[in-house]
């Protein structure tokens, strides 16, 4: 026999959409000269993330910062509560954990938050 699923439930991973995020590259910042490389994740009350999203690019001059806007949005029937936000080193191909920020709200790179040793791992089925 089977087992009993009463009360069980499969949801699937939201998707971002990276192209409805708002970004520009502006000066008054910290970050140095180069291109930078970005990558989403939605976080749940579980500390699950959803699947990252495909990748945003900006290139910035030295000593520059990173504005994003309308970051995503609470997906319904989740329990997702914030973005999780991953970044390149100038230059670079490898995403490390810059920070988290509330979800539909807005986070400033500029360049004074270090980047973790947390590497986004995209070979999970949640993300990370």
């Amino acid at each position: 026999p089977r087992p009993d699923a009463t009360g069980t439930s499969l949801l699937t991973s939201p998707v971002i959409d990276a192209t409805t995020i708002g970004v520009n590259a502006l000066g008054a910042g910290a970050l140095a000269q180069g291109t930078y490389q970005y990558r989403f994740a939605m976080v749940d009350t579980s500390g699950n993330e959803s699947t990252p999203s495909d990748v945003i690019t900006r290139t910035v001059a030295a000593g520059g910062r990173i504005e994003f806007t309308n970051l995503p949005s609470a997906p319904t029937g989740g329990d997702f509560t914030s973005v999780n936000i991953y970044r390149t080193g100038p230059g670079g191909n490898e995403f490390f954990l810059l920070n988290n920020a509330p979800l539909g709200g807005s986070f400033t790179d500029t360049g004074t938050t270090p980047l973790s040793a947390t590497a986004l791992d995209t070979t999970l089925l949640n993300g990370n």
